[in-house]
């Protein structure tokens, strides 16, 4: 039975910080160690909002645990369909499976003249090894 369930076979990491947009930008979320997973998801979710919106512009993955030379998941690698989240206390997912070590989500606001507040989940999944936890 443990092996079917889905808190043995994921792992969550913090993939943006909870934090607060005051402006338009591209914000690099935290490198994630894909080591022993296959795929992921990346779940952006935002808070308060005063107004703008946010949305993952995209997930870049490297060898380097530094993320040198990180090129771009390709959409073929990549499910579901970038949305941008501007109604508060909202969330979007978006799916990967990555061919190389690390990822790291980038994040893009727009329209962003006060404030709004998100963070971001990545969860692990298809291990090579299960149970993760």
């Amino acid at each position: 039975m443990g092996n079917l369930d889905t808190f043995h076979n994921t792992e969550a990491e913090i993939g943006l910080n909870i934090q607060t947009f005051a402006s338009d930008t591209d914000t690099n979320g935290n490198i994630i160690d894909m080591d022993n997973f296959e795929s992921g998801k990346v779940v952006l979710a935002l808070g308060t909002l005063t107004d703008g919106d946010i949305a993952i512009k995209e997930i870049q993955e490297s060898d380097a645990s530094d993320m040198a030379g990180a090129t771009v998941i390709p959409t073929d690698r990549i499910f579901g369909t970038i949305t941008a989240l501007d109604t508060a206390n909202t969330k979007t997912e978006l799916g990967f499976y990555q061919a190389k070590r690390y990822i790291r989500p980038v994040f893009t606001t727009d329209n962003t003249a006060t404030a709004l507040v998100a963070g971001a989940i990545v969860e692990k999944g298809h291990p090579h090894t299960a149970p993760v936890q």
